[in-house]
């Protein structure tokens, strides 16, 4: 689950930026724009009209993002500078944005509107300070994650919404819902949230477990929940709805994002495969290894799987903690092994931690991906036949004794994909079907589009994402901000006690985490660039690769989750779950603190 983006602009600053307002106002809309940008001449006059609504109460700062592909583009910016000097920023700009410039001539007549004739023009766009400021101007965009134009933040935050009018007037003073909404997103939006949250959870749930309230958290978990259809009834207790129910999505988004590598991602080429994939492996077995041979002739010994596992959210949420100084291509291979760790243990407990097999079942769990196949073959992409087909499926799996959260990866399996589309294509069908309408509805502003317009409009929409992306793409918020920590609030919560605790068993999680990772993801590593299979990361370090390879050691989702599948003695699942978090945790700890002495400091030159 990769971790959205976070786009932060400067503060304004009221010597440097031209702005239309005062700095202290109730509301600020910064835009980043150019004059050869056509999409920023549209907007101008909805600025105009909700700097008119909310008068004293906004200021409203122009940034410069010139575009590249227009060869006047920094010039007109450089020319608005020039005005600007002289108190006149924003009578530029309106006449700048007014027209576009595309020859020398029409440039010659935007100047002289502005009182600058033709033989002062060439010295003053030749002025090197202005030059510099423009460019300056352009770099601080890029910097702040700025890449299309026009991006508006309102009162310090990344505007991703429509730009009419009443949009962005209730993305100003939004009611309380919307305050709401809009701080989900940052959290959201921050990297280490769903680790935090994670953390969080099984922090609360260790708590209750061990207070005067564990009774009535232990026995919630334990209580039954059923669906009664008539005479038939199906029930699970409340732990197993989220295990092995929800969970189910957690997978389907999991197998989603595998999929997603294999085609068009770090995984789709072989030679880029090879590394991550490797010390994934070896990543995988030395844990394995190294617990069996603790483990041996002992209760113990079906634990192995354990150790395996990869939690990628806590894992790059502690990565980002470092911000700037981690090498993307860093990021790029843990990403990369994450997955195919979370494949690794996939396989593990589809193969080895079901209960029990009914063939009759497992063959109706074959005839739903005879049909899901069937489906994505027929090119049909619509989501509910695939739901409907999944949900049988989830059911026959978990009746056949195998996994039922197995049926959440073999339906991702099958979510179809699409080739990617023609975009220029798809912009000029949706611009034939709405300037009509625009044209239409110009002379009665206060109607809506005919339906058959929204609808033309939602099937253009559709066309841009292929189902399997559009699905995780909704599925994942879900699942990162609600299910993962649901799990974590159901399994974390153990009673610790020595005598109730088996040792033997918390060491041998706590070795394959902490020391069988990192040492089998470097190891690996190592042993297939030296044969000249994969090429070591550049800006990698050995070191980094070790830290990275620690954090690796953060097992907790899935190796909490197969801890749930290793034992039926309750002593032996508890101390299993309790050596997870404890490994878990020493892990982050050492992996932070060997990347945060390996890596280079910002503004290092090394």
């Amino acid at each position: 689950m990769q971790p959205a983006v976070e786009i932060t602009p400067p503060p304004i600053d009221a010597d440097r930026d031209h702005r239309q307002g005062d700095v202290d106002a109730r509301f600020s809309l910064i835009e980043y724009g150019s004059y050869a940008c056509r999409h920023c001449r549209a907007a101008q006059a909805v600025v105009e009209g909700v700097r008119k609504r909310l008068g004293d109460d906004l200021v409203y700062v122009f940034r410069h993002k010139p575009l590249k592909s227009d060869a006047y583009a920094e010039t007109t910016a450089i020319l608005a500078e020039a005005v600007g000097d002289e108190g006149r920023f924003f009578e530029a700009h309106e006449a700048l944005m007014a027209r576009p410039v595309r020859s020398e001539q029409e440039l010659v007549d935007v100047a002289e509107t502005l009182g600058i004739g033709k033989d002062a023009l060439e010295p003053l766009l030749a002025n090197p300070d202005l030059e510099a400021r423009v460019r300056a101007a352009d770099e601080e965009a890029r910097t702040a994650g700025v890449e299309t134009t026009p991006t508006f933040f309102i009162n310090g935050h990344y505007y991703d919404g429509p730009w009419d009018e009443m949009s962005l007037l209730e993305a100003l003073d939004p009611p309380v819902a919307r305050r709401v909404d809009r701080s989900m997103r940052v959290f959201a939006g921050w990297a280490p949230a769903t680790g935090l949250l994670l953390a969080a959870c099984a922090v609360v749930a260790l708590c209750l477990a061990n207070s005067p309230l564990a009774a009535a958290y232990l026995s919630f978990w334990e209580s039954k929940v059923s669906l009664s259809v008539g005479d038939g009834d199906f029930g699970m207790s409340a732990r197993h709805w989220v295990n092995d129910g929800l969970m189910a999505i957690f997978f389907l988004v999991v197998g989603l994002e595998i999929k997603r590598e294999m085609t068009i991602g770090t995984l789709s080429r072989p030679r880029d495969a090879i590394l991550p994939g490797a010390a994934a492996l070896g990543g995988m077995l030395l844990p394995a290894v190294l617990f069996s041979v603790i483990a041996l002739n002992s209760p113990l010994a079906s634990g192995w799987g354990i150790p395996m596992a990869t939690d990628i959210a806590f894992s790059l949420g502690l990565l980002a903690l470092l911000g700037r100084r981690v090498p993307l291509r860093l990021k790029v291979f843990l990403t990369a092994l994450a997955i195919v760790d979370d494949l690794g243990a996939i396989l593990v407990i589809a193969l080895f931690y079901g209960h029990g097999f009914d063939p009759l079942y497992a063959g109706i769990a074959a005839a739903c991906m005879v049909g899901l196949i069937a489906l994505n073959r027929a090119g049909v992409y619509a989501a509910l036949p695939y739901a409907l087909l999944g949900v049988v499926l989830w059911l026959a799996v978990y009746a056949s004794g195998v996994h039922a959260t197995l049926a959440g990866i073999l339906l991702a399996m099958t979510v179809p994909t699409r080739p990617p589309p023609n975009l220029r294509g798809l912009l000029a069908q949706a611009k034939a079907i709405i300037e009509p309408e625009v044209a239409r509805l110009s002379e009665d502003a206060t109607r809506y589009p005919e339906r058959s317009v929204v609808r033309a409009l939602d099937q253009v929409h559709d066309r841009i994402e292929s189902p399997a992306h559009r699905i995780e793409r909704s599925l994942e918020p879900w699942s990162s901000f609600i299910i993962l920590p649901l799990f974590a609030f159901a399994n974390a919560g153990v009673v610790v006690g020595g005598s109730s605790m088996d040792w033997r068993l918390i060491a041998a999680i706590s070795i394959g985490l902490v020391i069988g990772k990192p040492l089998g993801i470097a190891g690996s590593a190592w042993i297939v660039t030296r044969l000249g299979w994969a090429d070591w990361p550049s800006s990698v370090n050995a070191m980094s690769l070790l830290g990275a390879g620690a954090l690796a050691g953060v097992g907790f989702t899935m190796s909490l989750f197969i801890a749930n599948e290793s034992f039926t003695d309750v002593m032996l699942t508890d101390s299993a779950k309790f050596g997870v978090l404890v490994a878990s945790t020493i892990a982050a700890i050492i992996g932070l603190a060997v990347l945060n002495r390996s890596l280079p400091r910002v503004g290092d030159r090394s």
